[in-house]
């Protein structure tokens, strides 16, 4: 049985991340995707989750792009596609590499220590860190005046 087929019983969200979404989307912020997985993984892990419908038609592979993470060409492609300016964009992001390459794009980050310790996000660069996604929408919002 291939992985992609064991997502319904072994990919479960992240505690309180489509409040987090729906908060965000509620507010109108554009939401995306980019993510260093290729598109069929990307598609099908939030469709498995419930998050898919928030992010359909602005969802970025790693494969899009020359060069992935930790480049900012992914994030330069997601701003682009998304008619967004890059300094007023904000990404949420849970790895050193994908810190380093929003940070590059001359981005803000939020760093999500959810799995790595928050200070490898701080050290190459996060601008913040949440240590659960229930404080994402707040953190956010404090942000705002940069993004």
């Amino acid at each position: 049985v291939g992985l992609f087929a064991q997502f319904p019983t072994l990919l479960k969200p992240v505690k309180g991340v489509e409040t987090a979404v729906r908060g965000l989307h509620t507010q109108g912020k554009g939401l995306c995707v980019a993510s260093s997985g290729g598109h069929e993984k990307i598609n099908r892990s939030l469709a498995t989750v419930g998050l898919l419908h928030y992010f359909e038609g602005r969802i970025f592979s790693g494969q899009d792009v020359e060069r992935s993470k930790p480049a900012p060409d992914l994030f330069l492609h997601a701003a682009a596609a998304c008619g967004a300016v890059p300094a007023r964009c904000l990404v949420v992001e849970d790895s050193p590499t994908g810190v380093t390459g929003a940070k590059a794009a001359g981005m803000t980050v939020i760093g999500y220590a959810g799995q790595v310790p928050a200070d490898e996000l701080v050290a190459v660069g996060a601008d913040v860190v949440i240590h659960t996604m229930a404080d994402l929408v707040d953190t956010a919002a404090g942000l705002a005046p940069a993004v």
